[in-house]
Formats: structure tokens, C-alpha cells, sequence
């Protein structure tokens, strides 16, 4: 029994020492060059195009004389209200528009739509190009090299 237990110990202890990786070196990736040239691909495509399908909260939607300087007014009085949520403001003849926010599911869109219901009764949500949210890259991630593959 007594050497069970040892046996338990020293195998439960390697498992554990192997889990830690000290290894700091780079990532190396073997594929096809053509895998680079489509992400480029893709890459240039995003930055020529860089909204995606999403929804916005339209805050204010007016006709006439002054629509355009309501809608400033809107704009700047929502601003002072969140400013961490961006505003656009759009021209379809006869019609200017206020839409806020950049949400990628209709139900993040009438989440806030309740959130500011209060002090804009007419707001809706409406689907719409947004802009994508902004990726953060961690500064402990390594490099990856890809290596041709020579087959």
C-alpha cells in the first residue's frame, strides 16, 4: 500500500511539472503560400469595405426647413447623454436621420433601446451597416512564422 502511494505521488507530480510550458521561443507554421496571399486578400477587402450587417437605433427621423439643424440638436444632446456610443447622421431626400450605436444582434439594439426609451420615445431599432467592433491584440501573444511548404 505504501508503495501505491508513492507511485501515485511521483507520477501525479510529473503530470503536473509537464503542464507547465517554459518553452518561449517562436510558433512555426508549415502551409501553402497561398494561404498568405488570401489572407491578404481578405485583409484588403475589409479595409475597403469596413462595415458588416448589424443594427442601429434610430433616435430621429424628420422632414422640412429646419430637420437638419434638429437633427444636430439631437445629436449633440445624445452625445451629452452617452458618449461613449457614436452617432450618424444620414441624408435620403427629403429625410435626415440620427441612428446610434453599432450592434451586431437585433437584441443588443433593443437593449439599449430600452435603456433609452425615456428620453427618446420615437427611437426604433433598425438593421443597417455598422462598423466592427475594434479587436485587441494581447501583447503576450508570440509570433507566428509561417514556413513554405517545400513538398
Amino acid at each position: 500500500m505504501k508503495q501505491l502511494i508513492i507511485l501515485i505521488t511521483v507520477f501525479s507530480s510529473l503530470a503536473v511539472c509537464s503542464q507547465n510550458n517554459y518553452f518561449t521561443g517562436d510558433v512555426r507554421v508549415k502551409g501553402d503560400s497561398r494561404i498568405d496571399s488570401l489572407i491578404q486578400r481578405h485583409i484588403a477587402l475589409n479595409e475597403k469595405f469596413p462595415e458588416i450587417e448589424g443594427y442601429r437605433v434610430m433616435v430621429f427621423f424628420e422632414s422640412g426647413n429646419n430637420s437638419k439643424d434638429s437633427a444636430l440638436k439631437v445629436i449633440e444632446r445624445f452625445h451629452e447623454d452617452y458618449p461613449e456610443i457614436p452617432a450618424y447622421l444620414s441624408y435620403n431626400s427629403p429625410y435626415y436621420r440620427v441612428r446610434v450605436g453599432n450592434f451586431r444582434t437585433r437584441m443588443a439594439g433593443e437593449r439599449f433601446l430600452n435603456q433609452i426609451k425615456g428620453r427618446y420615445p420615437n427611437a426604433w431599432v433598425i438593421e443597417s451597416s455598422i462598423e466592427p467592433p475594434k479587436l485587441k491584440a494581447k501583447p503576450e501573444e508570440k509570433a507566428i512564422i509561417r514556413e513554405e511548404d517545400t513538398e
